[in-house]
């Protein structure tokens, strides 16, 4: 019989590639944030640079969309895993412009509303992902006037259903 891939069969018979293609959302999802410090290590956090074809790798899947056509950003935030998002935020300040304009999901979810959508069931999660957003000392030293404006245009934009964050957060109250 011939395979109908060249793909390998784990030890159960199951094909691994989802796990190897979704590296960075597996470990969002499951809250493995020194996989992911692994992966894409914070300059202040390394003594020793990486090697530059590993995190530019990494770096690409940042910006990947899994099958449900999420980042590894918004799986962090759909799972409420404050460290991983934390630190998906505060890799890089270009990445994380890169993140903020993807839409999520097939729906095509804007980033801050799929915070506040979170909020409604764990309103602690989404108000740290908030307020590292928006605290001026974090915007004007890290991510600069590039996240700020984009912030601000995103306040105003309406997802699927045509709410802006203001009708989210209002759903909060």
């Amino acid at each position: 019989m011939v395979a109908d891939s060249p793909r390998a069969a784990d030890e159960d018979g199951d094909y691994d590639d989802e796990e190897e293609t979704y590296v960075l959302h597996n470990a969002a999802e499951q809250g493995h944030v020194d996989r992911l410090r692994e992966l894409l290590p914070l300059p202040s956090e390394c003594s020793d640079p990486p090697p530059r074809l590993s995190v530019l790798s990494s770096e690409t899947n940042l910006l990947e969309k899994d099958d449900m056509g999420f980042l590894p950003l918004h799986v962090a935030v759909i799972h409420q895993q404050t460290d991983c998002a934390l630190h998906l935020l505060r890799y890089s300040p270009a990445l994380t412009s890169a993140m903020l304009r993807l839409k999520g999901g097939d729906f095509g979810t804007p980033f801050l509303h799929l915070v506040l959508r979170v909020g409604a069931i764990n309103a602690s999660f989404s108000q740290v992902i908030v307020n590292e957003l928006c605290k001026e000392e974090t915007n004007d030293l890290f991510y600069g006037e590039d996240v700020r404006t984009l912030l601000f245009e995103k306040v105003a934009a309406r997802d699927e259903e045509g709410n802006t964050v203001f009708h989210l957060y209002d759903n909060w109250q």
